[in-house]
């Protein structure tokens, strides 16, 4: 193993969607996207 391996790109998310998961019903979806498309700031990226 390298001693400093470089860490990935974080991974941004313009939406998330959830269906058949009992407690929200119908389909679900959050949008973390401008409305150009840019990622919002706010967001976190997942690791």
């Amino acid at each position: 193993m390298a001693a400093n391996p470089t860490p990935p790109p974080p991974a941004y998310f313009p939406s998330l969607s959830l269906e058949n998961v009992r407690s929200f019903g119908t389909k679900q979806t959050i949008s973390f996207a401008r409305p150009g498309g840019q990622p919002a700031p706010s967001t976190s990226p997942l690791r």
